[in-house]
């Protein structure tokens, strides 16, 4: 029973690192081709961080 418990808390920790390297991924695609990424940046940027804030929260 513990070996079935850590196997889904490891893979729900590999969802959820690979979930942020996505989203983080993204960000840094809209960003770039953003025609205005000095104005979206700040946004974006508070944005991923308090997401990632709640995320962290829930675990």
């Amino acid at each position: 029973m513990p070996a079935q418990a850590s196997e889904a808390g490891r893979l729900a920790l590999v969802a959820g690192l690979t979930t942020s390297l996505i989203a983080r991924t993204f960000l840094e695609i809209l960003v770039i081709w953003s025609p205005i990424p000095i104005l979206r940046l700040p946004s974006l940027m508070t944005h991923f961080l308090s997401s990632s804030k709640s995320r962290s929260r829930s675990w």
